[in-house]
């Protein structure tokens, strides 16, 4: 790549500042798998797990969930705030270039148009609705499992994923490449990490919608407000099936 070709790639990178570098990649690699740890340390120390839910297990877990989204928080703190020294606006919730009311708007018709492909790719494929997912997530569960899990669910996981996904993948891949190209590659990484193919299907069309918020606002505030509208709604969904 010339000086040319360069320049004219930084006058029209559309990420937030500063630039991801592969040090920001590690750090949020780390960050995304981070809540995983206290899951698996529980599966292996605490065999209760496996033989069903009972009040131990549940207090467990509950504790589990806490213990997520600490460690999520505490590695959010050490790599990319302490060690890299981003503050808040370089971890992307600046001011926002269009005011946050439109995401009374916003949300609605994407979550909308996510579900109404995801029924369209569903039907072709012959993918289950994305509720049954969900619901077998949190059947079975008491309220003492259940607080906590709606906090990570509706709070701390949509702040890991947009830091991890919408600020620092999609910002380092807008340096090298065009957003057409930038934001389906952001999408898939970010449904593909859902496991489970309903998840997945509805998953990467509200990734699109999400990075489209994020380079529409200039901000995270935009997609984390999305993201959380979206994980409320089918919380309360989900809750209200049980």
């Amino acid at each position: 790549m010339n000086l040319v070709e360069l320049g004219r790639r930084k006058r029209n990178y559309l990420g937030l500042h500063p630039t991801p570098t592969r040090k920001h990649l590690l750090w949020a690699g780390g960050l995304f798998l981070s809540p995983y740890l206290p899951f698996l340390t529980a599966l292996a120390f605490f065999p209760l797990f496996r033989d069903g839910l009972g009040s131990k297990a549940e207090l467990v877990l509950s504790g589990t969930f806490l213990a997520a989204s600490f460690s999520a928080l505490l590695i959010l703190w050490i790599g990319l705030i302490r060690n890299c020294r981003w503050n808040r606006v370089q971890l992307g919730f600046c001011k926002a270039r269009r005011s946050l009311w439109h995401i009374l708007w916003w949300s609605p018709i994407a979550i909308v148009l996510a579900a109404k492909a995801t029924a369209i790719v569903g039907s072709v494929l012959g993918v289950e609705a994305q509720g049954t997912s969900e619901k077998t997530a949190f059947g079975g569960l008491s309220w003492v499992a259940i607080v906590p899990a709606v906090f990570l669910y509706v709070l701390v996981g949509p702040l890991l994923e947009e830091v991890v996904f919408r600020r620092v993948l999609l910002d380092y891949l807008l340096g090298v490449l065009p957003r057409w190209v930038a934001v389906p590659i952001v999408s898939a990484c970010f449904a593909l990490v859902h496991i489970a193919p309903p998840l997945i299907v509805y998953n990467f069309f509200l990734g699109i919608a999400l990075a489209m918020a994020r380079l529409w606002f200039r901000s995270l505030w935009g997609p984390f407000l999305l993201h959380v509208s979206n994980n409320a709604l089918v919380t309360c969904g989900v809750l209200l099936a049980l």
